[in-house]
C-alpha cells in the first residue's frame, strides 16, 4: 500500500477528534523537510569557499534542523499510536528511533503529497481538507 492511501485510510479510520492530531503530524513532518530544503538553499547561497561558513550560522542551522527532526522523531511515533488505535497499517513501518530513515521517511512523505497532488492519482485534498463535520468531502 502507498503512503498516500495509508494516510487517507487512517484519517478514514480515526474518530473525529483525533484527526488533527495525525494532521498535525504531518505538518511537523512537513516543516522539518522544508527546513532541511531552506537550510541547504542558504548553504548554496551563502557559500563562498574563499570565505566558508561562519561557526555561528553551522551551529544555528544545527540547532534548529535537530530539533524539527527531534520534532519530526515524536510525529512518526504518534503516527505509528494512532494507527495502532485505528487498527491500520502503521505509517512509519521502521525503526522510528534511527534518525535517517526519520529524515529519509520525511523527504518521501513531502514528495509524495506533492506529486499525489501533481498526478491527481490520489489527491491528498480528499484527506487534508474536510467540511466542517470533520468528514472528507469526498466521503
Amino acid at each position: 500500500m502507498d503512503l498516500i492511501k495509508r494516510l487517507m485510510e487512517l484519517y478514514k479510520a480515526l474518530p473525529i477528534d483525533k484527526r488533527p492530531e495525525a494532521i498535525a503530524c504531518i505538518e511537523t513532518i512537513k516543516i522539518y523537510s522544508v527546513l532541511v530544503v531552506e537550510e541547504q538553499l542558504g548553504f548554496l547561497g551563502t557559500f563562498h569557499p574563499e570565505e566558508g561558513i561562519s561557526y555561528h550560522d553551522t551551529r544555528f542551522w544545527n540547532k534548529l534542523r535537530s530539533d524539527a527532526h527531534d520534532a519530526a522523531i515524536n510525529a512518526c511515533s504518534l503516527l505509528n499510536e494512532l494507527c495502532q488505535e485505528a487498527n491500520v497499517d502503521k505509517i512509519c513501518d521502521f525503526d522510528v528511533t534511527e534518525r535517517k530513515k526519520v529524515a529519509e521517511f520525511c523527504g518521501f512523505v513531502l514528495s509524495s503529497l506533492f506529486y499525489s497532488n501533481i498526478s491527481c492519482k490520489d489527491p491528498v485534498t480528499s484527506w487534508l481538507n474536510f467540511s466542517q463535520n470533520g468528514e472528507s468531502e469526498d466521503s
